[in-house]
């Protein structure tokens, strides 16, 4: 236990250093806003595509796939369940209307690809990354559709979810599992200067996720950092109810060993840096929505060497 005690905290020191190199360079003058939105495409049209299809070509099989139903229904059932209570709970504690659906989307999904991809590689080991894609692809579904729908809704009027489903088509990592989906299921092998392309593509996600992220830290200011309302209570549910309803489900559905840790620690992540993004888009608490990305970054690293020994 003492060693997966010390190898959790060596994770935990990598994401930390890589994510203060962005903070540092958002410090420094090199890294700004009008930035950003290159970052981003590089990480989500360019690299995350890629890495996709490479981690699909090398390590899912067709079998993986014909009993994928618990693969499926833990992060489904997840994600719905914590989403009803973070409702109530916003209820409760009467949230301003503004930061309402920010709460509850912030409570309910998680950092999945930006500080989860990376923190699981570092903790489990590459082996973990098909489970990472299941998923990132329900995380991302759901915040695509039902997530931006409960932010409009705080702010401007009209849209539904269904709405978000054009977006999460032509959302390039998802057309990247869909593709590397097709290819396994043709059986179709990609030549190995393909495979060699893809997989230096995609190792650009960790790294880059990180140092966006650690911008995304510096933006928000840690002296700003205020514990308002509502945001100690997303704290409880990214890191002790959502893990331990994760768990459960995992009980539920059977599944042990690297499947139940992957999901695990995925729904551990901190909030969804886009949660900001969409926010300010659609007229709801932006800041509000940054500063609960930053408590939760911060509070994971004490968090995740604690749920390792548990695991």
């Amino acid at each position: 236990m003492l060693q997966t005690f010390f190898n959790s905290i060596s994770a935990v020191l990598v994401v930390m250093i890589i994510m203060g190199i962005g903070y540092f360079m958002g410090h420094k003058g090199w890294m700004k806003a009008e930035h950003k939105p290159m970052m981003y495409k590089l990480i989500i049209w360019i690299a995350m595509p890629a890495l996709c299809v490479n981690s699909i070509q090398t390590n899912f099989t067709r079998d993986m796939f014909r009993g994928a139903g618990a693969f499926m229904a833990v992060p489904l059932l997840n994600i719905a369940l914590l989403t009803v209570f973070a409702a109530l709970l916003a209820r409760l504690i009467k949230l301003p209307k503004k930061r309402t659906g920010v709460f509850v989307v912030m409570c309910c999904l998680s950092n999945s690809i930006f500080i989860g991809y990376p923190m699981c590689v570092e903790l489990l080991g590459e082996q973990c990354v098909p489970y990472v894609m299941w998923y990132y692809i329900f995380n991302t579904v759901f915040f695509q559709t039902a997530g931006v729908w409960l932010i409009r809704r705080d702010g401007i009027t009209g849209g539904s979810p269904l709405e978000g489903l054009k977006t999460v088509i032509k959302n390039p990592p998802f057309i990247g599992i869909m593709a590397g989906i097709i290819l396994m299921a043709l059986d179709i092998k990609l030549p190995s200067f393909a495979m060699s392309f893809t997989k230096y593509l995609g190792n650009m996600v960790s790294p880059l996720g990180l140092i966006y992220s650690g911008f995304i830290m510096y933006e928000t200011g840690l002296g700003n950092l205020k514990l308002e309302k509502g945001l100690p209570l997303t704290m409880i549910m990214r890191f002790v109810i959502s893990p331990a309803l994760c768990i459960l489900l995992c009980s539920v559905f059977g599944l042990s060993g690297l499947a139940r840790d992957t999901f695990v620690v995925e729904v551990t992540m901190p909030t969804m840096t886009q949660v900001a993004v969409q926010a300010s888009g659609l007229g709801a608490d932006e800041r509000y929505a940054a500063k609960g990305a930053t408590l939760t970054t911060l509070c994971m690293f004490a968090v995740i060497p604690i749920l390792m020994m548990i695991l």
